[in-house]
This record gives structure tokens, sequence and C-alpha cells, in this order.
């Protein structure tokens, strides 16, 4: 999928992201003929491009649920001979075996101090940015005669909810967003409002398809999600910080702070505070942090202000963390990238430098997450995680209405500057 040269291992190295299936058979089996051809630009002195063969080495991920392929790293390198390469190439040291080459994206950057950095917080989305509507085609489309019938597709077409993730994130702290490429099409409002948000300087949107044969959650877990969060904090090593979240879940502080122009960004000011304080304290220093999960279930009655604002209308949440008995299910992270080695899905899975994760108390800040109880209502007789949630007596909790002023006057500018109306 992707390629980055990575200094932060005493011994540089080539670290590719991509996808191998999980019982390999065959020649392939053990991916032991696999090599990489690092082409490095000329040197002083030098002429020509300077090319090198070694062998890959294979590091399969976790969280790929058995599926048939799984995500992987492939790294090439790992020589102190080995310069920064402009390029890569994977292959088999066997007889008619394919080739893939790619570009070398250098990451940086990988020392100095912390602030430094060119942004504060970025916030990485996954290809599947909300539940999509099943939109009717009517007949004729393209190549299609007068008498076709109607037909139906998906589409994502929320594009309140959208402004409401990025101008909320954005009050919390966060400067970037990284969204990768909708795996569903997207309306014309959806496409204008990721545009407004490009030119601002905002917002990326990263190309990104599965092979026409892997089908998600079939052929691999629910579109490869964690070869993509590799990739995204491999691409933001230019953040402090980085949440890794849905466009339906946002990490709230649950202090009594304010939102303000003069004061400091409410998420990085915390969790500077706490890397201080866990210094201080002799606890050793942290590289991520992992936060509670507390689910406010859209069928449940809104008790906060008349508004289209999820975060403003749904004050009732489960009263535990995570799902029954496990509260430490469903945990999103947000972390330093440049100390973490790989990543999963809720939590990193291996740290760089001694740093170390800490499970960020509720009592300091959550995550707050406006879904659907899916199974749990509209008579599904299917049982579902969010059952026994649901039928659970809920709590109030006001604290995301802090920010409704500041949010309601962020999103009714963006609708001013692309020329629609305000939100109510």
């Amino acid at each position: 999928y992707r390629a980055y040269w990575d200094t932060r291992m005493a011994e540089p190295s080539v670290r590719i992201i991509g996808m191998a299936p999980l019982n390999r058979t065959g020649p392939l089996a053990a991916l032991d003929n696999l090599k990489c051809r690092l082409k490095m630009a000329a040197g002083k002195g030098e002429e020509g491009q300077t090319i090198v063969d070694a062998a890959a080495v294979t590091e399969r991920l976790p969280e790929h649920h058995n599926k048939t392929y799984a995500a992987h790293f492939f790294f090439c390198g790992g020589s102190p001979a080995v310069r920064a390469p402009t390029e890569v190439e994977l292959f088999f040291d066997v007889p008619s075996a394919s080739r893939i080459e790619m570009p070398v994206r250098i990451l940086s950057p990988s020392s100095g101090s912390p602030d430094s950095l060119l942004r504060e917080l970025s916030v990485c989305v996954r290809p599947w940015w909300g539940v999509p509507k099943t939109l009717t085609r009517h007949p004729p489309g393209t190549g299609e005669t007068p008498n076709a019938s109607a037909s139906a597709m998906e589409v994502y077409d929320d594009a309140d909810a959208l402004t409401e993730f990025v101008e909320l994130w954005r009050l919390l702290g966060a400067r970037f967003f990284t969204f990768y490429e909708s795996v569903v099409p997207v309306s014309g409002a959806e496409v204008r409002l990721l545009e407004h948000y490009v030119r601002e300087g905002l917002l990326e949107v990263v190309p990104y398809r599965l092979p026409s044969a892997v089908r998600p959650f079939h052929d691999v877990w629910d579109f490869a999600q964690n070869a993509l969060v590799q990739d995204c904090y491999l691409r933001r090593m230019d953040s402090r910080y980085l949440a890794l979240v849905d466009t339906d879940e946002f990490i709230l502080p649950t202090d009594n702070a304010t939102v303000s122009p003069g004061l400091p960004p409410p998420l990085p000011a915390l969790m500077d505070s706490i890397r201080a304080q866990e210094v201080k304290a002799g606890n050793g220093a942290v590289g991520a942090f992992r936060f509670y999960t507390y689910f406010f279930f859209t069928e449940w009655p809104t008790d906060g202000p008349s508004s289209q604002l999820a975060t403003q209308r749904f004050t009732r949440r489960t009263e535990h963390a995570g799902l029954i008995g496990k509260p430490k299910s469903r945990t999103k992270c947000i972390i330093m990238p440049r100390w973490v080695a790989s990543m999963g899905i809720h939590n990193p899975q291996k740290m760089l430098g001694r740093r170390r994760s800490m499970m960020m108390p509720p009592t300091v800040a959550k995550l707050h997450h406006y879904r659907s109880a899916l199974g749990a209502v509209n008579n599904n007789p299917m049982k579902t995680d969010f059952t026994d949630l649901f039928e659970a007596p809920p709590v109030i909790d006001s604290q995301a209405l802090k920010y409704g002023r500041a949010l309601q006057e962020a999103v009714r500018l963006t609708k001013r500057a692309m020329g629609g109306s305000g939100m109510g």
C-alpha cells in the first residue's frame, strides 16, 4: 500500500504496509523468498543510481480476526550502509513471481522536541465515514433506456454530521484531518464540504481502494483497517498528538474548562499536563493515551436543546464504560506518533523509547460515542453487543453542552462560507 523510510530505529529501514494471506500455501508459503530492491539516488562523488538487494523481514499485525488476509509490515534495509532510498521494490526470488514497486516517503520529523512539531493534534478517519443512506436512482441513467427500472444505491450523505465532527474536534484542538477515501459513494454536499476544508488546508482525503478480489469482512477485517491505522500514524509524524476515531466519536475532557480564543486547546493542554505529572511522579514517560468509551444511543430520547447537532441533542449515556463486564473494550486512543512502533484499532501494540500507553481515568476525559444501538431496538431478534447496554437505565451527561455555543457558531460560519444556511 505505502512505504516509509523510518529512522526511529537503531538501524533505519523502509517500512512497507501491505496485506498477505493469513494461511499461505505453495512456494510462497513462508514469504522466505521475499526480497527488497532499494533504489538510492547517487551520493556525493558517485555516478548513477545505487541499487541494493536484501531479504525482506515480515511482521504480521494482530486483529486479523482469522480472515483470509492480514495486514503486515515488510521491512527492507536495516543496515547502517543503506541510506534513504527513493524507491523500493518487493519481489519473490522465484521464477515468474510478480513484482511490486513504490516510491518511499520520508518520515519527518523523527527527532527534536515535541514542541517543534508542525501540529499539536491531528485526527485520522477510516474509510467508513458513517451509515450510508439508500437512495433510489430513477431512469434513465447513463446507458439505460427510458423504460429501465429504478435502482437503489448506498450513498454517504450527512454533511451536517461531518461538519459537527470537524468543528467540534477543532474546538478540542485538532489542526488537521486525514480521511481515507470512503468505501461508499458520497453525496455532492459531502464533496463540496470536503473541498471547502481542503482549500482551508485543514483536511486531506487519501485515496484508498482494496483490490477488487478482496471483500471487506469476508476476506479481510473491516476494510483492512489495521493497515490504515499504521499508515496514518506514519504519515502524521508532523503532529505531537494523533487521535484515531470515527466520525461519531469525540474525546471530551471532564473538567470545567471553557473554550476560549485566549486559552490553550483543551485536549493538547490536558495531555501535556498529564505527561508532565506522570514524569514528576516517577511513573515514566507516556507515549499514548487510551480513553474509556461511553455510548450515547440515538434511539434514546433527547434531553438537550433543540439542535441538529447530535452532541447537543443527546445527553443520555451508558452508566458504565465499554461493553457489559468489559470496561476496556471499545477504547480509542490519542497517540504520540513518533513513539509508536505498531498500532492496533483500540490500543498501541508496540511502543518505542520506553514510552508506555496510559489508560485515562474517566474522571479526566471520556470518549463520547453517538451511535445507534442497532439490533437492540427495532424488534430485531438478533442479540447484539449493545442489547444489555440499551436496556439498562442511562445516566445524564451534559459535558458536551459546554461546547454548544462555540460549536453552533463554528458550524454557522462554515455553512455561510459555503453559501448555505446555519444549523439550528
